[in-house]
């Protein structure tokens, strides 16, 4: 969820600062939240949400299992035969570098005419690449 926080806050063009500040929490606890250091407490989710008026879906996690699956299939291709490349990887790369994920998908799915993409697609909510 970390990557998701700071997403959002960039995308607003809030410093941690005044996020902070509009969540009721320090400074150096967003700062451990964005890293995925501390988990998000239930309390800091509703303000969160209510804070910046956004979907709960938003922060759903359906976006990472379609952008693992994605990734899986990608990797399946025999361009990346030598990679040893696994799961715990890949789950990592999803949950720590969503943009990244995303980035490469799109690449390979142009590279591939779109062969290793599930029939509906994997689309990041907005504003949570």
């Amino acid at each position: 969820m970390g990557p998701r926080i700071r997403k959002l806050r960039t995308e607003r063009g809030h410093s941690r600062e005044q996020m902070a500040i509009r969540l009721g929490i320090s400074k150096s606890y967003l700062s451990q939240l964005e890293r995925n250091s501390r988990p998000v407490s239930m309390a800091v989710l509703v303000k969160l949400l209510e804070t910046y008026r956004i979907d709960l879906k938003q922060f759903s996690d359906h976006w990472q299992a379609a952008a693992l699956e994605d990734l899986v299939c990608a990797f399946e291709d025999p361009v990346f035969q030598d990679l040893d490349a696994n799961l715990k990887q890949f789950r990592l790369a999803v949950a720590q570098c969503p943009d990244l994920v995303t980035a490469f998908l799109r690449l390979y799915e142009k590279r591939s005419n779109g062969r290793a993409r599930k029939k509906n697609g994997t689309v990041p909510p907005p504003g949570l690449g």
